[in-house]
């Protein structure tokens, strides 16, 4: 990378794109790159900015802010060991990682070795921090790896197990979740992968072949026993003591237990409290010849966080995992999860009686999201011509009361999702795609109204038994294949598709829908603490409905999920993004994906995607920075409703704007508005009118120095802003007035921004002694017409780069004037129903604010960070 690049990304392209915040696309990187002129001044320096230099600034600019296909993110903490330390990668020789890897290419990813691949290069970055047992006496090291929700974390810590084997760690225990439901997902994907069984303790077929007198895994755990009535699979103390186990076999062994303990004593109850039990048999009498140990923690912010006042003691769970590390001179303990807000809020410096927390302070590795993952930003960023989100179907916030109450008639919406469902697995069979078609109703996480929607649903399946709603379904099924974008094209895959045809495979999948709950054949099934639980080893789910709360909120997979009514609120972000079991991939049937939900919680989905981005965001901050977890101290962006997490921990509500930058995107067209922001700006501007001189680097911008403050808030607060705006009036008025209080701020400046060459028929702005040359602002490509409807426009950033620059230099709070060329703008230039363009007769004006950096810690507002003392 050359400097000439960076020099020009620093001055000329970095704070545009940031005053974007998390309302950048990549669309947008490419805009501007494309958009810069063939020759860029930079101080007194002059580059030409041919075709090769400007596709690496584009490459440069979407790796710093995140846009790289396939890009991790990856903080290492200091230990025992150093970047010269790291092992050696002798995978030639690692041959239970080599019975993995061929398990996944021979029987999983036959046809797409590249995503092996991908999964090699992201558990090597792991595994080369993890300490060779054989090279250290003892070690305790801890780390988080952040995924996505339904994106492949247990093929990840799958594959990484077999890599630590690999290297000599004899003993892996695996918290799989606190149901059984999530253990046994767990435990039968091991059984195939690494243990090599179709199903643990059966001969079977075997997946992988091991070799005569081999080391291979050996699992002390298991998928229930049908021939005994209370064997779920669990973990129970084995007949063999652990000196004995680990003493008669070199193989590796595993086990795969629910995240459960039930006092918080010297002996913890439950499935933790059994294990613990068991190996301190062999740690109080000889703690030397303990096994190194691999400690996975899946769904690491669920149970494992201490909830607890620090001044009280831990949860039992956390407590219990603490003492479970302790146990062993040699561990290894790797956190994953998709909603890491509680873990990064965890005390590094939190102990208990000689156990510290599981604070991740060895390492922090952020998965990318798989290219072919249908994640958040799918859902909630995808909009169609007609501005509805494409993939969302609106639901009155209503309906939830009406759902879940028993002497209320199903809601119209949910009769439509559940016709959708039917419809779409319809056209999912036609497309060879259809091995398993699922449906998700979630209202409410209280079990008891989840019999209550059961019956409305099995209700409404029974009543479309008969030929007339069959033939209407057909009308119906043939209108939203041919109508709209919602399921574009569809038509042109059923050329001579027919009633009798459609009506066969209608009541086909109805009568997968018929089956009466509670038979071992049930398709609308209640997933809670309390029902049935989902088995797709032993029983025929092909068309299944799934209604359910919490349960199926953590790790449970619905296979082929097309179709989910959504309706239950919360005010935790990451329950919200554990809610998601719609991410996922959906090759093949993408358009077919729908969600039924309310507007709030869409909104809600949106906010909580850019604090994803965020988080993301901060490490890579503290990769460039060169920091390591123990530095680490996220900002998490706060909602004015909900919370990150129950588990907050240490962490404080702060903000600031220090050294960054706020401005107007939105811009209301009504005439009234636009008129009174420009007398509201001349009027700013004519009082400091003496006092403007023009810029020593440009002389068509104008300075006005040491204004007073008081100026600068009274025009920010009766500025007419547009109803969208994401302009914070509030925190930032909020912000200048705690710094002139502080003392920090007195004054600001006022730059009158503008262009040197004016455009034929541009009519320049002219105000007091000031000719100003209004600068071109175009409507934002893909989102500039959202709120059309409304008459109001996005045109992106309005800032310039050169203007940030010279506010930056000053180090002085910098308002800075945009009046925009009407004429030559098409936010502005062209009249429709509800804007008349030919009565705009001056040049609307927009404001960017640049602050200066702070020299006072903590500001208020707005983000949620950790506090330490």
């Amino acid at each position: 990378m050359t400097d000439t690049l960076v020099k020009i990304f620093n001055t000329k392209v970095r704070s545009e794109l940031e005053a974007y915040g998390t309302d950048l696309t990549e669309a947008d990187i490419e805009d501007f790159i494309n958009e810069l002129p063939e020759n860029i001044r930079v101080a007194k320096e002059q580059f030409n900015l041919d075709t090769e230099l400007k596709e690496g600034l584009l490459n440069h600019a979407k790796k710093q802010f995140g846009f790289t296909n396939g890009s991790h993110v990856y903080i290492k903490g200091m230990g025992i060991y150093n970047d010269s330390e790291e092992i050696e990668l002798d995978k030639e020789n690692w041959h239970y990682y080599q019975r993995h890897k061929h398990y996944l290419l021979d029987h999983v990813f036959t046809d797409n070795a590249d995503i092996v691949g991908m999964l090699d290069e992201e558990t090597d970055e792991i595994i080369k921090k993890f300490p060779k047992p054989d090279k250290h006496d003892s070690f305790s090291k801890k780390g988080l790896v952040i995924g996505n929700v339904q994106s492949g974390k247990t093929a990840n810590f799958t594959h990484l197990i077999s890599k630590a084997a690999s290297i000599g760690y004899k003993f892996v225990i695996v918290l799989a979740g606190m149901t059984d439901t999530l253990r046994m997902q767990t435990q039968f994907r091991i059984d195939k992968e690494l243990i090599g069984n179709n199903t643990l303790g059966l001969e079977g077929v075997k997946l992988i072949k091991w070799l005569p007198g081999e080391e291979k895994f050996h699992s002390l755990t298991g998928l229930p026993d049908k021939k005994i009535k209370k064997d779920n699979g669990d973990f129970y103390i084995p007949v063999n003591n652990f000196t004995d186990h680990f003493e008669k076999t070199n193989d590796v062994t595993i086990a795969i237990v629910k995240k459960l303990a039930r006092n918080n004593s010297d002996n913890f109850g439950s499935i933790i409290g059994n294990l613990i039990n068991w190996i301190e048999s062999r740690y109080v009498k000889d703690p030397d010849k303990m096994p190194p140990v691999l400690i996975i923690d899946d769904e690491a912010d669920q149970a494992s966080i201490d909830s607890s006042d620090e001044e009280g003691d831990p949860t039992v769970i956390n407590h219990a995992i603490r003492r479970l590390i302790h146990l062993f001179p040699k561990s290894v303990y790797v956190g994953y999860t998709a909603t890491p807000f509680a873990n990064v809020f965890i005390n590094p410096a939190n102990d208990y009686q000689g156990l510290p927390d599981l604070y991740p302070k060895d390492f922090i590795y952020a998965l990318p999201e798989p290219e072919e993952y249908f994640g958040s930003s799918r859902f909630f960023g995808i909009k169609n011509k007609d501005n509805e989100l494409a993939l969302i179907e609106q639901v009155d916030d209503s309906e939830r009361c009406i759902i879940n109450d028993e002497d209320q008639d199903i809601t119209t919406s949910l009769t439509e999702a559940i016709d959708t469902f039917i419809y779409t697995a319809i056209v999912r069979k036609h497309r060879g795609n259809d091995k398993y078609c699922g449906m998700m109703i979630h209202t409410d996480h209280r079990n008891n109204y989840h019999n209550t929607v059961y019956s409305k649903v099995r209700e409404y399946i029974y009543s479309l038994a008969c030929d007339k709603t069959t033939f209407e379904g057909f009308n119906t099924f043939k209108t939203q294949t041919q109508s709209i974008g919602r399921l574009q094209g569809l038509v042109s895959e059923f050329p001579d598709y027919d009633y009798d045809t459609f009506k066969n495979e209608y009541n086909t999948i109805l009568d997968y829908l018929k089956r009466l709950k509670g038979s071992k054949t049930s398709n609308i099934k209640v997933i809670n603490s309390r029902e049935d639980k989902l088995d797709y080893l032993n029983e025929e789910l092909k068309y299944l409905i799934c209604i359910g709360g919490n349960i199926m909120s953590r790790g449970v997979t619905i296979e082929g999920l097309t179709v989910t009514y959504y309706l239950r609120d919360t005010l935790k972000y990451d329950t919200l993004l554990q809610m998601g079991r719609w991410f996922g991939y959906r090759k093949g049937y993408e358009d077919l994906l729908r969600i039924y939900t309310t507007e709030r919680i869409a909104d809600h989905f949106e906010f909580v995607m850019a604090v994803e981005d965020d988080l993301r965001n901060e490490v890579r901050r503290y990769i460039e920075e060169g920091l390591t977890p123990l530095d680490f101290a996220p900002k998490v962006r706060a909602h004015m409703r909900m919370h990150p997490t129950a588990k907050m921990g240490n962490s404080s509500l702060t903000k600031s704007y220090s050294q960054q930058t706020v401005q107007t995107i939105y811009f209301d067209r009504a005439l009234n508005v636009l008129k009174h922001n420009y007398e509201s700006s001349k009027q700013l501007i004519e009082k400091y009118q003496k006092t403007f001189e023009k810029t020593e680097a440009f002389d068509y911008k104008f300075l006005a120095k040491k204004a007073n403050i008081d100026d600068l808030l009274e025009f920010i607060k009766n500025y007419g802003y547009s109803r969208h705006n994401s302009f914070d009036l509030e925190g930032i008025t909020n912000y200048i007035e705690q710094r002139v209080n502080f003392g920090e701020i007195q004054n600001f400046d006022i730059l009158v921004s503008g262009i040197k060459q004016l455009k034929e028929n541009t009519e320049t702005t002219q105000i007091a002694e000031l000719t100003v040359n209004p600068v071109k602002r175009n409507l934002r490509r893909s989102k500039g017409r959202e709120y059309i409807a409304e008459n109001i426009v996005n045109v992106g950033v309005i800032s310039d780069t050169a203007d940030i620059k010279m506010a930056e230099d000053n180090d002085t709070l910098t308002l800075i004037l945009y009046f925009i060329d009407r004429k030559h703008s098409d936010a502005f230039n062209a009249s429709d129903e509800n804007y008349n363009a030919e009565a705009l007769d001056f040049n609307p004006i927009g404001f960017t604010i640049a602050f200066p950096k702070t020299t006072i810690a903590n500001g208020e507002i707005d983000y949620y960070q950790q506090i330490f003392n």
